[in-house]
Order: structure tokens, then sequence, then C-alpha cells
């Protein structure tokens, strides 16, 4: 299948839309105020690998939202273990995000729901994986810090 032929998620290819990441400098210190109306993807990495892959497509907050529930103390963020890896970790992991568009057109929300699975396939990040299979993966993290 030729780039021409490949699939149009939103406006885009996936190979496109993956070339859209942008760092997030300060995400563990300073709430995204830029972020607070936009929709989108983000990315944690830790040492160059990417190990968690979600969507922010909520009102009243969307990306900036999701981000800063990892950041603060409260449990939004971290109900479940790589929320709580994330958190514990904040201080030593990169943030990218991929904005999609704005939370006011309920097109762009579809269309980060629908990038999320493709993506998380496409770069195999270590704590998007079933429940079971966290707790192991979390520890092998921990061994390479």
């Amino acid at each position: 299948m030729t780039t021409k032929d490949a699939p149009l998620y939103g406006d885009m290819t996936l190979p496109e839309w993956d070339r859209k990441w942008e760092p997030v400098p300060n995400w563990q210190k300073d709430y995204q105020d830029d972020l607070k109306y936009r929709v989108g993807l983000y990315r944690f990495i830790q040492n160059g690998r990417i190990i968690l892959i979600g969507v922010g497509t909520a009102e009243h907050g969307a990306l900036a939202k999701r981000l800063s529930d990892y950041r603060r103390p409260s449990p939004s963020g971290r109900r479940c273990r790589s929320g709580q890896y994330i958190y514990e970790n904040r201080h030593r992991l990169k943030v990218e995000v991929m904005v999609v568009g704005d939370i006011n057109d309920e097109q762009f929300a579809i269309t980060a729901r629908t990038l999320k699975p493709l993506m998380i396939e496409r770069h195999k990040p270590a704590l998007n994986v079933p429940a079971n299979v966290v707790t192991h993966r979390i520890q092998h993290l921990s061994i390479g810090a």
C-alpha cells in the first residue's frame, strides 16, 4: 500500500500523525494552560523509550487535565499501577503530545480515540498492556532506570 492509498484518520495518515508529537517542557511542575482546550494523545518517555500512550478528550481540561492528573497529589491519574508508576517517576520522564484539535469539535475527539490504539500498536509502550502484565513490566523498567 502506498502513502497515497493509506487510510486517513481525520485528514492525515498514521505516519503523518506520528510526526506531530511535540515535547511538553516542565509538565511535571506547570499546568499546561495552552493544552486546556486541546484534544489529542500524550506519551511518556523514559530513557528514550515510549512507556505509555494515553488520550485526552474530556471537556474542561482535555490534554492539560490528563497531564495534570499524573503530576498532582490526587488519585485521578493513579487508579491503576501504570499511573502510579508515572507519578512516582514523573521527575525522570519526558512527555510529548500530539494535538489533534479543539475540544469544541467532537470529530477531533473521535480521531484522537481512534489514533490511540493505532499508536500503541505502532510503538508498543511497555505500560499499555493488560493490568496483570503491568507489575512485571514496571519491575523491568525500574531495574533499567
